[in-house]
This record gives structure tokens, sequence and C-alpha cells, in this order.
């Protein structure tokens, strides 16, 4: 018996070294969002809302805050990292500062019926 464990002993091929390769990580999200524009975005709507309250505005007010809510969902992806601008940015400010004097308008013009 013990000269059958020694054959097996000798049969087992040698130990070989295996080389550590590196692991690869996963990949960081790609994209960022913005503070900036998720605060503009809900102003917009915010405001867009509030424009829905007046007969005279009608569907007006929806069109700014659909605007913005529609660019934030294309263009800033919520699983990457936050940011304080990107590049959408100036879009989005401009559609709030088109929201609040739509919003100034109307309020003057149901103000004056």
């Amino acid at each position: 018996m013990r000269k059958a464990m020694n054959e097996m002993k000798n049969r087992r091929p040698a130990a070989e070294e295996i080389a550590e390769e590196e692991v690869p990580l996963a990949a960081a999200p790609k994209g960022t969002w913005s503070i900036v524009n998720m605060i503009a975005m809900i102003l917009t709507a915010v405001i867009g809302l509030g424009m829905a309250a007046f007969k005279a505005a009608g569907l007006t007010g929806i069109i700014p805050a659909a605007s913005s809510a529609a660019i934030f969902a294309m263009n800033d992806k919520m699983s990457g990292n936050m940011a304080l601008t990107n590049s959408q940015t100036p879009v989005m400010i401009a559609l709030l500062i088109a929201a609040v004097i739509l919003a100034v308008v109307i309020a003057r013009k149901a103000n004056k019926q």
C-alpha cells in the first residue's frame, strides 16, 4: 500500500506557479449630472404648474416645464458623478428665465382682465 502511495506521489505533476493577473475593475459611470440643472428643472416645473392655474395661460406654462424635464432626462446621467454645471446648464437657465418672464406676462395679463 505504501508503494502505491509513493507511486501516486511520483505521478503528480510539479506545482506550477501561476502569475497573478490584474483583476479588472468595474467601469466608472460615464456621464455626469448637474445639480444646477436639477434645480432649474424643478423651478421651471413649479412655475409651469403655477401658470397652469391661470386660465389665460392654457398650455403655455407646460411647454418650458416639459422642455426642461426632457432635456434633463436625456442629457444628465443620474448614475454618473454629480457636477455643479455641465454643457446643458445655459440651456436650462435660459428655459428657467423664459418661464419666469412668461409667468410675469401671464400674471399681468390676468390681473388686467
